[in-house]
């Protein structure tokens, strides 16, 4: 289920609504509600940018119950717009209205759902596409925190298009598609960051698998675990299935870092259309 279809097209007009409405008062402006027990805390970002091995590196901690990719948000935001097919501007519409009463009956639904995972203090959502979300997750949920996973964009966006996923993410399918979808989720982060900028921690992946420790320490202060030299370790028997759970069953290497730079005549219109809107396409890549 995608509230936004993955398609160039239809996320463009959500985050140019999105943009406009989330002014810095309208995302301040949150109904009062009790806190959860739990922590929501969700990994985002885009496919192939290390979710799946930070995800199974934080279920090493025993506070922390790994949720994988599911639809519970998807519902949460359906549920509050009040529709099965909602556009970007119903969506945006029931958000503008939420009433405490609404978040309260929103946190017992989310509550309900989470019976099915487990009752740990955090508890970590990997559904990437909740970055188009985030406002409206932070509206319901003021302690929701997110991790954002990023990545060299050549890099990220050669691994989605030699993917070939089997659904979901239509844009990964040609070049074109994949630098406008990335110059959306890219401006999106921006927005969000500008406006929860204590909520959202960047990590890198480059980072994450050259110095793991060193990268660990702040996602751990971010969470307030303890850090433990067992974090550093893959917990294969927890992660959720994705393309990339093969992958993790193997040591951490950096092996994919700068792959992009070996296709480069390939990805020259790309890399054109990227560094044209201001991207730097040589982040996270070692120098020299």
């Amino acid at each position: 289920m995608h509230l936004v279809r993955p398609y160039q097209d239809n996320i463009s007009r959500f985050v140019r609504l999105v943009c406009a409405t989330f002014t810095p008062d309208y995302a301040s402006a949150t109904p009062a509600i009790r806190h959860d027990p739990h922590t929501p805390v969700f990994i985002v970002g885009l496919p192939r940018s290390g979710s799946t091995l930070l995800e199974s590196m934080l279920a090493n901690n025993p506070t922390v119950t790994p949720l994988g990719e599911n639809q519970i948000m998807a519902e949460i935001i359906l549920h509050v717009s009040g529709s099965r097919t909602p556009s970007s501007r119903n969506i945006l519409n029931a958000f503008a209205s939420v009433t405490p009463e609404v978040v309260q009956s929103t946190s017992a639904l989310y509550g309900s759902l989470l019976e099915l995972y487990g009752k740990t203090a955090i508890l970590l959502d990997k559904s990437l596409t909740n970055f188009l979300y985030i406002g409206f997750i932070k509206r319901l949920f003021p302690d929701a925190r997110f991790i954002h996973l990023t990545r060299n964009p050549l890099d990220l966006c050669f691994n989605c298009f030699e993917m070939r996923f089997t659904h979901g993410h239509a844009y990964s399918f040609s070049l074109d598609s994949l630098a406008e979808y990335y110059l959306h989720y890219h401006n999106l982060m921006r927005h969000w960051t500008r406006l929860f900028p204590s909520d959202i921690l960047s990590v890198s992946y480059e980072n994450l698998v050259t110095d793991t420790s060193a990268t660990l320490t702040p996602v751990t202060q971010f969470l307030a675990l303890d850090q433990t030299e067992k974090l550093q370790d893959v917990a294969r028997d927890k992660a959720a299935f994705t393309p990339s759970t093969e992958q993790i069953r193997k040591p951490v290497h950096s092996n994919s870092v700068g792959k992009a730079r070996h296709y480069s005549a390939l990805l020259e219109p790309l890399k054109d259309r990227l560094v044209q809107a201001g991207i730097n396409v040589e982040a996270g890549w070692p120098q020299g």
